[in-house]
């Protein structure tokens, strides 16, 4: 920014504390144009609401942290998931806000089946990096169980499928990759 001013900044969240980053950085850099691009709202999250402090206070408190977040952008898009879902967050904002559509495509889960009653069922969802969430581990350590009756689904993007592709072919139908989904259709499978 000292040999060529930012004009824009784009945060992406999941992490939220890229948003916070961000916001930081527009205070000490009025001139740059801070645009936000979220993907799961921290006060909707699981990990967010694990708290000594009354669960109820942290939720109300996280709802005005992320409101005067997202107010102080300049811009904020969504996905469409969050836009249809989470109105409360960016109702001040709204004149702001625009949904993105989901560019990978995903599945819906009406009249699938995806797991067998009989077996007992793991399930990730999200997305694999090679350098930080690196799934060889994870795929490792669930072929190393031997049981016949445990299945791993995985609803995924990632830039590693040669790795996953290799610890599937070796699973024996004990490992599946499926289409990705949104997170509205993840939390209807998970209660499915």
């Amino acid at each position: 920014n000292r040999i060529k001013p930012i004009e824009y900044l784009l945060t992406v969240c999941s992490p939220f504390t890229a948003h916070t980053a961000g916001r930081k950085f527009k205070q000490n850099h009025k001139h740059t144009r801070w645009l936000t691009m979220t993907f799961d709202p921290l006060v909707h999250m699981a990990t967010a609401k694990r708290s000594f402090i009354i669960p109820m206070y942290k939720k109300v408190w996280s709802t005005k942290r992320e409101i005067n977040l997202f107010n102080s952008a300049d811009y904020n898009f969504l996905t469409e998931d969050i836009f249809d879902n989470c109105n409360d967050i960016f109702i001040n904002a709204s004149n702001k806000t625009s949904p993105l559509p989901f560019l990978i495509k995903h599945s819906h889960t009406e009249n699938i089946e995806y797991f067998n009653s009989s077996m007992i069922n793991f399930v990730f969802a999200g997305r694999f990096y090679r350098e930080i969430r690196n799934p060889e581990y994870l795929l490792k350590t669930f072929l190393s169980m031997k049981s016949s009756i445990s299945i791993l689904h995985l609803f995924i993007t990632s830039d590693c499928d040669e790795l996953i592709d290799k610890y599937v072919k070796r699973s024996n139908g004990k490992i599946i990759v499926h289409t990705p989904v949104s997170v509205i259709e993840i939390k209807k499978i998970m209660n499915n």
